[in-house]
């Protein structure tokens, strides 16, 4: 073999072991990328959720806001009372509404702008979700769920509402946490500009055919329902509470109106801050995946 033979064939196999260096490097770097991605997504996505249901509440009560001054929140309010009374008349019981029933049921507390029909706030486990009409799965996987058929959440003698969450999603908690409930915790539902409140007396776990969620009459309770165990999804979890007066809050020290209640996840914004060490890390990563194709690529070049 020629000498200018023997170069060419010198420069095709350091052309090839630049190319396989630099392919290990994209690789190895975007294994690690992948890594720190798949640590970071329950987090990164939690968060997400957090903030879109966190803006969909502070836009249902912008919208409440406007209901309340036009005074068509207390008729939305009429109505879901005789709704509810409805609900009672028939037996109490949770049965599947026919089509036109399911129509009527939609319309009452629908929010045209959000869609939203209240939220609920459980603060011993920071839970602050939007409900919903119904329990289909694009619901489940935003926020909090009403069974069609159960009392609307407005409370009142005669009812029983039914909550419905999913529990162990990666990208958001909704009910994950539902099983950390104790007697005689609380948490409350905000419907329009109407709060109802309710002290947990019963927690079960049952097969779903045993779920025992019939109004018992002159009650006014309200049952939060999730899936158990996670993952396996055979029982479900009944966190069941009465209803309570509201803690009144702390007078203002000094004149002037009383401090108004911030929206639920008002300072939701605040938790990019949580995102933060997981940003440098992945820069970390691009940044040390870039240095060395650089450092191959100029060691090459001097060879």
């Amino acid at each position: 073999m020629s000498r200018a033979a023997e170069r060419r064939a010198g420069r095709h196999r350091r052309g090839r072991i630049r190319g396989l260096r630099l392919a290990a490097v994209i690789i190895g770097a975007a294994i690690i990328l992948a890594g720190v991605i798949g640590l970071a997504y329950p987090s990164v996505g939690g968060y997400i959720n957090r903030l879109v249901q966190g803006r969909a509440v502070r836009s249902y009560r912008r919208q409440v806001e406007q209901l309340v001054e036009s005074g068509e929140s207390e008729i939305m309010l009429d109505q879901a009372r005789q709704y509810n009374q409805w609900v009672y008349n028939r037996g109490g019981g949770i049965e599947d509404l026919d089509e036109q029933e399911l129509e009527q049921y939609n319309d009452v507390l629908f929010m045209s702008v959000t869609g939203i029909m209240g939220y609920l706030e459980i603060p011993s486990i920071d839970v602050s979700l939007p409900i919903y009409h119904g329990t289909e799965e694009a619901v489940l996987q935003v926020g909090v769920g009403h069974l069609a058929g159960s009392s609307l959440p407005i409370g009142g003698e005669n009812t029983h509402a039914v909550l419905t969450g999913h529990s162990g999603l990666p990208s958001s908690r909704l009910f994950t946490d539902l099983d950390q409930l104790q007697m005689d915790d609380t948490f409350s539902i905000t419907v329009l500009d109407h709060t109802s409140a309710y002290v947990v007396d019963d927690i079960q776990v049952v097969k779903p055919e045993e779920a025992e969620l019939a109004i018992e009459a002159g009650t006014d309770r309200c049952t939060l329902v999730t899936c158990v165990p996670i993952g396996a999804n055979t029982h479900r979890l009944l966190v069941t509470g009465s209803r309570t007066e509201l803690a009144q809050p702390s007078p203002s020290p000094g004149p002037g109106p009383s401090p108004v209640p911030s929206a639920p996840q008002e300072e939701d914004e605040s938790r990019a801050e949580e995102l933060i060490p997981y940003i440098i890390i992945c820069a970390i990563v691009a940044l040390a995946a870039i240095l060395g194709i650089c450092i191959i690529v100029r060691h090459d070049r001097k060879g």
